[in-house]
């Protein structure tokens, strides 16, 4: 995990894609400090922004299982993989790990579904755009 991740709330390993290019296909989405870091697989900076400044959304089109950020005006697509940390941030950071360890959210919709959540309670705008 990248130097960041040791007091991250949230961090996943996501594909990244802006338009219709991947940037990276194991990347790392942070939360840590009230900002959100995009980060290559590598550790190379993407973007990072405070997440208050973070529009996000599920994409209908992937059947809830990505989501698109808006990150200072540039959209971001982001697929996650894996679920590596999610701290008790709420009702839906307490349902995610009173479930046990979250590396064992298979499926796509579910870690859609708690990155959302996470970046709801880091103070994200979610929902439609």
């Amino acid at each position: 995990m990248g130097e960041a991740a040791a007091g991250a709330d949230f961090e996943a390993v996501v594909v990244i894609g802006k338009g219709m290019r991947k940037l990276d296909r194991a990347g790392t989405l942070t939360i840590s400090d009230g900002a959100l870091r995009l980060c290559k697989r590598k550790g190379d900076l993407i973007v990072e922004a405070p997440v208050k400044e973070v529009a996000a959304g599920s994409m209908g089109i992937a059947a809830g299982a990505a989501a698109r950020l808006t990150i200072a005006g540039a959209r971001y697509v982001v697929e996650p993989v894996e679920l590596r940390r999610f701290a008790d941030v709420g009702l839906a950071g307490a349902a995610a790990n009173l479930l046990g360890d979250i590396a064992r959210v298979k499926r796509g919709r579910e870690m859609t579904q708690a990155l959302l959540a996470a970046l709801e309670a880091a103070g994200a705008r979610v929902g439609g755009d």
